[in-house]
């Protein structure tokens, strides 16, 4: 099965477990004198075979990533998709201001270590590298088969 069909399945995987576990909670307490909607034995056992299934299929995923060397991009990935997340927040406007703090009735002067254009290079340049990594990654999902 090739990677990519791997990875939907988790994802549906993912979202059945988060029913279930939805249909238990649902299920699990009702007013005295009611009838139980579902069985807490039989969702439960559904629900851990499941799991089960998605233990195994992220295990083989990742063993797969492992050990062609794709787990580090993968690390690279996340890193960067933070970096990314974090920097776009920094401020880096220079010039007046009212003040922000306690007292807004005084004008402030700002300046930034780094200009706007350079902060906008810095993004731009971050979403080429996630873009590049995200690439390699479909085309390794998409032509590499593992045995589930």
């Amino acid at each position: 099965m090739k990677l990519s069909k791997v990875s939907k399945k988790i994802n549906i995987l993912k979202g059945d477990i988060g029913d279930l576990q939805n249909r238990i909670s649902m299920a699990m307490r009702v007013l005295e004198g009611n009838e139980y909607p579902e069985e807490f034995e039989s969702l439960n056992e559904l629900l851990l075979a499941k799991k089960r299934t998605l233990i195994s299929l992220k295990n083989a995923r990742m063993k797969a990533n492992v050990a062609n060397g794709m787990y580090e991009v993968i690390l690279r990935l996340g890193e960067a998709k933070a970096s990314l997340s974090w920097f776009e927040g920094v401020d880096v406007d220079s010039g007046q201001s009212r003040g922000r703090m306690y007292d807004d009735s005084k004008t402030v002067v700002y300046k930034s270590q780094i200009s706007v254009a350079k902060k906008q290079a810095f993004i731009d340049n971050t979403k080429e590298d996630i873009e590049k990594m995200v690439d390699k990654l479909d085309e390794f999902n998409a032509t590499t088969d593992i045995t589930v």
